[in-house]
């Protein structure tokens, strides 16, 4: 899609009079202050974080099934959070998010197949107005209104604004972006009942064929004027780099545009992934034989652009060549970190060392970035806002720079001082059979029981840490030599930006051996000989299992 270069393209005076037109506003600091909200929703774990400090900390009550999109509304005082639903017969939700966490429902909407507004909702922003914006790629560009109502101001079917993704307002109208579109439909055959087709006095006894159809939209970025009875639309980029093919393309999937404080714009790329599915013969005779099904994968990953109000339009993913994207890799949403800093949500981001990582990263205007907050497997961010001196006080712990050689010995696990989410299930008596912890239910134990369990085996629990990192994990009152149990695994201590990361396996003693266990650690420094570490665990033997992320101490 993109050569792996720094791009910045001049794309005309229409940028420069759109851009130019809004008030550029100076000093807009790093929301650290104790007041501050950084908000973020996330994949898997559908509720709202606050980020305090390096940790994050669940925010409010709201609990979401699939959450799409957030974004902030300074005047406000407060976010909103489109969810969609898990059956397509129940409403999607849009969120209104109050500063202390409380959330009110803004507006419910069933789907087309309900005759309801929405499609396939994927974007929030908002306009001139500060009324909130809602970007469908069925159904098109919807506004909510202060009394509540849905007003549908374009349907998204007619080019150029066709599939719009994300949306956001200016003083001059609003700013819209379209993706690339190449597909094919039809082609299939029905199996219609021998006779007369209806109409047509031809005979059917084969079938008939579905019209092959060819879906085409380059996309773009563009900015509309929605005043007068025919929207005026202008575009500001062309979603296709200069001189490519027609499928080299700038952005996949426009997932989010706002525009930051300096009257840049700012479009977040989620990139793309397709699945083709094959049927593949290994018959030596006939096509016919052995048939099976092969499935292909195709990755392409996302970054974030700017469209300065000079007209620059500019590929921060690959502005800096030795970097490459790392560590983006399909970034889902953005805020405003600071003057020349944006605060990027990326499911996908990847850090060397921590397991499934995903997290928050800062990328600068330069180019230069720096993933601060890997969350590994325990959390996967699909959208980051800020409110700035919104919230109630929140006190973050100071984390002090922590290095493997602090950490490297035998150490005893302290007391577990949070316990974020816990699940113990056992197996019902008499059930299960040879297959021990696979296909069964099993019992729920009540929470206490479950906490208890979790703190007999990692209090006072053994950590061996070798000076490279080596690492070997036994739970409380277990010889580090016992094999056999998940309760002791081995893994790596990977030095990161002033903290470390820890990944464990428990190693089956047989392809028999369906036990499981894992660690997933972030270690921050605390204090003089001492620790904090953020734990993500999983331990299933025949009997129980065990599902944790809590927090704990370790000393030093």
């Amino acid at each position: 899609m993109r050569n792996q270069i720094w791009r910045s393209f001049m794309v005309g005076a229409a940028a420069i009079l759109f851009l130019g037109a809004i008030v550029a506003q100076a000093n807009i600091t790093p929301p650290t202050g104790q007041r501050d909200l950084v908000v973020f929703i996330a994949k898997y774990k559908p509720n709202l974080y606050r980020l305090v400090g390096q940790q994050p900390r669940p925010y409010g009550a709201a609990q979401f099934h699939s959450p799409q999109a957030i974004i902030a509304d300074p005047a406000g005082r407060c976010f909103y959070v489109i969810d969609q639903p898990k059956l397509i017969t129940e409403t999607t939700k849009i969120w209104r998010i109050s500063a202390d966490g409380t959330p009110t429902l803004a507006f419910q909407g069933r789907g087309t197949n309900d005759n309801g507004p929405f499609g396939n909702p994927v974007s929030l922003g908002l306009d001139a107005d500060r009324r909130l914006l809602i970007a469908d790629t069925v159904t098109g560009l919807w506004r909510l209104e202060a009394n509540g109502s849905l007003q549908h101001l374009f349907d998204g079917r007619s080019k150029p604004l066709h599939k719009i993704s994300a949306a956001t307002g200016s003083k001059q109208g609003l700013i819209l972006a379209t993706n690339y579109l190449d597909t094919v439909t039809g082609g299939q055959m029905l199996n219609l009942p021998p006779g007369v087709l209806p109409g047509t006095g031809v005979g059917n006894s084969t079938g008939r064929q579905v019209p092959i159809r060819t879906w085409k939209n380059q996309g773009g970025l563009y900015q509309v004027n929605a005043q007068g009875r025919t929207p005026a639309i202008r575009a500001l980029v062309a979603n296709r780099t200069p001189g490519g093919a027609e499928h080299d393309t700038y952005w996949r999937t426009a997932s989010q545009v706002f525009v930051d404080s300096a009257g840049r714009a700012v479009l977040v790329d989620a990139g793309s992934v397709s699945k083709r599915t094959e049927t593949v013969y290994t018959g030596s005779y006939r096509p016919t034989d052995h048939p099976h099904k092969r499935t292909s994968k195709s990755v392409v990953n996302g970054g974030v652009f700017v469209l300065h109000p000079d007209g620059r339009f500019e590929d921060l993913t690959f502005k800096t060549p030795t970097e490459s994207s790392g560590p983006l890799r399909r970034p889902h949403g953005a805020a405003q970190w600071s003057d020349d800093t944006y605060l990027v949500a990326d499911p996908e981001m990847y850090v060397k060392g921590v397991t499934g990582t995903g997290g928050l990263l800062l990328l600068k205007l330069d180019g230069s970035r720096q993933a601060r907050w890997p969350f590994g497997e325990r959390l996967r961010p699909l959208g980051v806002a800020i409110l700035r001196g919104a919230g109630t006080p929140a006190q973050a712990t100071v984390a002090k720079p922590i290095r493997l050689a602090d950490v490297a010995g035998n150490r005893m696990a302290g007391k577990i001082t949070q316990i974020e989410t816990i699940s113990w299930e056992c197996k019902p008596q008499g059930g299960g059979g040879l297959m021990g912890p696979v296909g069964m239910n099993w019992d729920v134990q009540p929470k206490a029981q479950a906490e208890a369990k979790l703190r007999s085996i990692f209090e006072n629990a053994r950590w061996s840490i070798a000076p490279g990192g080596a690492l070997r994990f036994s739970g409380t009152g277990v010889n580090p030599q016992t094999q056999g149990t998940p309760v002791v695994m081995t893994g790596t201590v990977t030095q990161l930006e002033g903290m470390l990361s820890v990944s464990a396996r428990y190693k089956g003693q047989s392809m028999f051996d369906t036990q499981l266990g894992s660690l997933d650690v972030r270690i921050h420094g605390a204090g003089p000989g001492q620790a904090t570490m953020s734990i993500t665990t999983n331990i299933f033997t025949k009997t129980e299992r065990l599902k944790a992320t809590f927090e704990q101490t370790l000393s030093l």
